[in-house]
């Protein structure tokens, strides 16, 4: 499982002037790992399969991959390492919204990647003639598929 890593800063302004300026005071850091599951599909609501016609070519027409689930791996998740300035403090508000921030970015880095969706939908291609044929054969004949793209 690929690894997320979220580095999460949270200026805090401080009324603090002088010689405390200089030593950090006000900064906080949050580093943590973990691993997560991205399921990526297709909708089968959206899936139509044609009868055969008299060559034995069926139609089907598939929509596009999308992102079905994204799973955080709990048990995965390291103690978060902290790095705060000079009499500050990470409270766990903050761990919650860097935690809720690595989500979100596991959900945009997976829809960015259009190889991984390409993939998906590739499989469930696969999936989907291989039942069609195997249903042919069941019956004895044999069926061609033919793909029509949603647009």
């Amino acid at each position: 499982m690929p690894s997320v890593v979220c580095i999460f800063s949270c200026p805090k302004r401080s009324l603090i002037s002088g010689l405390f300026k200089w030593l950090g005071t006000g900064y906080k850091k949050i580093w943590t790992e973990y691993s997560g599951i991205v399921e990526l599909g297709i909708d089968v609501n959206k899936v139509s399969i044609s009868k055969p016609d008299a060559d034995g070519v069926v139609k089907i027409t598939i929509p596009d991959a999308e992102m079905l689930d994204v799973d955080l791996d709990e048990e995965s998740m390291s103690e978060p390492l902290t790095d705060t300035g000079f009499m500050t403090e990470i409270t766990k508000e903050e761990e919650t919204a860097a935690l809720a921030e690595a989500q979100d970015n596991m959900e945009e880095t997976a829809q960015a990647n259009g190889a991984l969706l390409v993939q998906a939908k590739e499989r469930a291609k696969n999936l989907i003639e291989g039942y069609v044929k195997n249903v042919g054969e069941q019956i004895g004949e044999e069926y061609t598929v033919e793909w029509v793209e949603i647009e």
